[in-house]
């Protein structure tokens, strides 16, 4: 028995090699798996011994290479490019407005707006493309603590940030500025999809 584990898990490793989303490749082991074994006990029933059994459902299941390729293009990471081009012809059109209000405002106040609003724009940007191809899932377990951590942030902020318009929400490091009852809100979700996950 263990001579047919180790032909279906060899199978489904090359299989599985071919795939660069490696978040599925627990899903696919189960499923392909599954099915394998599903075929080998039809013709164990029908009088195969465990081995042509086995050579016969991975025979079935055709070149692992090609299999694995195809299963790469159907869980493949897909650019949603409309989404993408709507954010950063916002961005543009942001900045194009942010830069004639600066360019005929003689207030001195005003005239750094412009470089503020361009370094928070790239660094948006930034942290799209980040998540775009990090697999949030990763941080499920730990959305719970860094909500927590947000809310403690914000409950001890006014010892080490000053208040912006009478409010302490905003956590300053270095000139840069984490609104963090807005980043605690954007958390909330995710620990209550993690409950019903888990549940």
């Amino acid at each position: 028995m263990t001579d047919q584990h180790d032909k279906i898990k060899r199978y489904l490793d090359e299989m599985c090699s071919q795939v660069k989303a490696r978040e599925v490749h627990t899903d696919l082991r189960d499923e392909l798996g599954n099915h394998i074994r599903e075929m080998m006990l039809d013709k164990e029933q029908e009088g195969l011994t465990q081995e042509e059994a086995a050579e016969y459902a991975i025979e079935q299941m055709g070149d692992p290479a090609a299999v694995g390729k195809s299963m790469h293009r159907l869980h493949r990471h897909r650019m949603h490019w409309g989404l993408i081009i709507g954010l950063i012809s916002l961005a543009i059109v942001s900045l194009f407005l942010m830069w004639i209000f600066t360019t005929n405002v003689a207030d001195d106040r005003f005239q750094n707006f412009y470089n503020i609003q361009v370094f928070y724009t790239i660094i948006g940007m930034l942290f799209m493309c980040f998540f775009m191809f990090f697999d949030y899932r990763k941080w499920r377990r730990g959305t719970w603590w860094i909500y927590i951590l947000l809310n403690t942030m914000l409950m001890i902020n006014p010892m080490f940030s000053k208040n912006i318009n009478g409010i302490y929400r905003y956590f300053e490091v270095h000139g840069f500025y984490l609104d963090l009852t807005t980043a605690a809100m954007w958390v909330l979700p995710t620990t209550c999809r993690r409950c019903n996950y888990d549940g």
